[in-house]
């Protein structure tokens, strides 16, 4: 019960699963939108031009996980719609428009970073620091263990949801696992880089502390997001 007079506490955010049509409306409407900006910027408008057109083509004709078995589960399905994007633009880059290993490879960094922050963004919800702090143990655990399974890139095997800090442990991540398998491992990390972009956004209240990750060869990703006072 509230006290006369003080404003009744806020509940933490209710999480639902992530779908597969959730995801493929950002990507129509947030991430390629956002992509596009950074290649123009990058490639002028013939170059823009020339990429969209190369991965209409690629979209059609030449599936970049075509070497894959069938998805095992939805989080496996989910996992490699997010990926099949970023797989055709590195072979536009590189095959198609004859871009160098390395401005390719920063190149789709940025494009990576930029929607991938925006993804967390949009389907992770902010946490106001003193709606963390006072609610319960039992409230912090149940929001912890809705937003992992939202992770449906990663197997997590530890997760502390303490009055400052959320900690979890990601055991396996699918973006490792199939792009090891496809042979391009070198762009895992990409993927690990949007966390950071994340949380160094503008007005964001988290910090990040990760010693290692999978797709440096650590046998772990540790995340300890602590919760920063506005």
């Amino acid at each position: 019960m509230t006290a006369p007079g003080t404003a009744p506490r806020r509940s933490l955010p209710v999480l639902a699963p992530i779908t597969p049509a959730a995801l493929a409306a950002f990507d129509a409407t947030q991430s390629a939108p956002l992509a596009l900006s950074v290649l123009r910027h990058e490639l002028g408008t013939v170059g823009v031009a020339r990429a969209v057109l190369h991965l209409a083509r690629r979209a059609v004709l030449a599936d970049p996980l075509r070497a894959l078995a069938r998805p095992r589960d939805r989080d496996d399905a989910l996992t490699r719609q997010q990926l099949r994007p970023v797989l055709l633009l590195d072979d536009v880059l590189r095959l198609d428009l004859g871009l160098d290993e390395h401005r390719s490879h920063a190149l789709l960094g940025v494009v990576v970073r930029t929607s991938g922050a925006r993804f967390l963004a949009q389907f992770q919800p902010a946490l106001a620091v003193d709606d963390w702090a006072a609610a319960t143990p039992a409230e912090r655990a149940r929001f912890a263990k809705a937003l992992v399974s939202r992770l449906f890139n990663a197997r997590v095997a530890r997760v502390e949801a303490l009055p400052d800090a959320l900690a979890f442990d990601v055991a396996a991540c699918r973006f490792v696992d199939l792009l090891g398998a496809l042979d391009r491992a070198r762009l895992a990390p990409l993927f690990c880089e949007v966390d950071r972009a994340f949380v160094d956004r503008d007005g964001s209240p988290l910090a990040l502390h990760r010693a290692g990750t999978l797709a440096e060869g650590a046998a772990r990703c540790d995340f300890r997001f602590t919760l920063r006072a506005s």
